[in-house]
This record gives structure tokens, C-alpha cells and sequence, in this order.
């Protein structure tokens, strides 16, 4: 684990960015590059990647967000909510390479130390590709959204999406 640099995410880490995520994900559309480089733009400390042998091989993408609401999958966000009170986990995405090593460990540490320092208490996600076991381990637990918008929106995340929650 000591070759793997864990490194604030750039702009110009977009295209290696993209490429990760292509190679990740098999049960979704993966989002398109305006939606990513959103998150980074609006929050950069909250982003981050995996870096190993000077090559990009992770990232993480979070930022501030609202209690019990998720973002739309595939849509740019244009502002972050004035009103946040939460962190929220956009993304996490490792090549094969580097699964198993603790990167992803390092990746949500650096978003709960961010977070916290932000001054949140709990950091909100939506597991997919039946990765509910892996959250699990990182801290979170599976809640349910009582609103009908909400479940709407996590149903576009995919069949076996579950909304989670970690508190820090």
C-alpha cells in the first residue's frame, strides 16, 4: 500500500477519471464527463484520486448535499444547496489493480476527515452493483427514504441500489 499516493482530484485528472469509471461499472450507464467534472468543480477538497506508479487508478468525488435527498444520476450540478447540511458520496470507483489494496480505505477516509472538518456529522451515498457489503465495512448502514420523490430517484440508480448513511 505504500506506492498508492491518495491525491486531491484535478481538472485535468478528468479524462484518467473517465477511464476508471468506464472500466468500474457493468450494471449502470456511467455518468457523462460534465456530471463528474461538476463534483469537482463545485467541491474540489472533496475529491480525490489513487494515484500508483504515477498513474491514476481510483478516485473518490463527494461534496456538501442535503439530508435524505439524492442527486440525480447522469445530471451536472450546477450549485452546490445552500442549505447542505450532510456530506453526500457521489462516486468511488477503483481499476482492478488496485481492489484489494486498502485505496479504497484511504479514498473514504480523506472524504470523512474533509466532511468532518466541514463541520458534518454524517455522510449520505447510494450503493450499486450489489456493493452494500463494502460500504458496510467502510461505516455506513442502509436506510430508507420515505419520500416517494426520493425513492423515485433511487430507482434510477438501478435495481439493487440501497441509499446508505455513515455518521463521523
Amino acid at each position: 500500500m505504500s506506492d498508492i499516493i491518495i491525491a486531491p482530484a484535478l481538472p485535468e485528472d478528468i479524462d484518467a477519471i473517465m477511464a476508471v469509471q468506464n472500466n468500474a461499472y457493468s450494471a449502470i450507464t456511467p455518468e457523462n464527463r460534465e456530471t463528474m467534472a461538476s463534483r469537482i468543480k463545485l467541491a474540489p477538497e472533496g475529491c480525490f484520486t489513487a494515484k500508483q506508479n504515477g498513474m491514476l487508478m481510483g478516485y473518490i468525488l463527494s461534496h456538501p448535499f442535503i439530508a435524505g435527498e439524492i442527486p440525480p444520476l447522469g445530471k451536472p450540478l450546477e450549485q452546490l444547496p445552500p442549505n447542505a447540511d450532510s456530506w453526500y458520496l457521489h462516486d468511488l470507483a477503483l481499476e482492478c489493480g488496485l481492489r484489494g489494496t486498502g485505496a479504497a480505505a484511504l479514498l473514504v477516509n480523506a472524504v470523512k476527515y474533509i466532511a468532518a472538518k466541514h463541520g458534518f456529522q454524517q455522510i449520505f451515498l447510494v450503493s450499486i452493483q450489489q456493493s452494500s457489503g463494502f460500504w458496510r465495512k467502510m461505516g455506513f448502514a442502509e436506510i430508507l427514504p420515505e419520500d416517494g420523490k426520493i425513492m423515485q430517484k433511487l430507482r434510477s440508480y438501478g435495481r439493487d441500489a440501497i441509499y446508505m448513511k455513515a455518521e463521523i
